[in-house]
């Protein structure tokens, strides 16, 4: 009985952590003091091995999020375009993650290795 409740205590946390990433990778973007200047991506979490980001996106007289973040499922070259309000230090642009179990099986291998569980293999999914 206590082992069949682990392992539904196991599945329920793997799910949870499945949907956190499923939901977004956030941008934030640095946009310039006019309307037309270029904005430079300061950060995107959460960290995505060999991910590349071309940036399209200017800022703009609107107050609202007119920004648009694009891929294929399971590419590693994303495109974003589009604007987002001028004269901000940071804006957050949120978009889907290109390929979320990898995403997980990675934070999941480095938190093992930081609490010095070992591991034999690299973080991989199945398709």
């Amino acid at each position: 009985m206590q082992i069949s409740a682990v392992i539904i205590s196991i599945a329920y946390i793997i799910q949870e952590v499945l949907n956190r990433y499923r939901r977004f990778l956030i941008k934030q973007l640095d946009t310039g003091a006019n309307a037309g200047d270029t904005t430079s991506i300061i950060c995107i979490e959460p960290y995505v091995p060999g991910l590349t980001v071309t940036n399209s996106v200017k800022s703009a007289d609107s107050k609202k999020d007119n920004a648009y973040v694009y891929g294929a499922p399971y590419s590693l070259d994303w495109f974003v375009q589009g604007s987002i309000p001028k004269g901000r230090e940071s804006f957050i642009v949120k978009a889907s993650i290109p390929d979320p179990e990898h995403i997980s099986a990675i934070e999941f291998n480095q938190a093992l290795t930081e609490s010095g569980i070992p591991t034999k293999y690299a973080p991989t999914t199945m398709r």
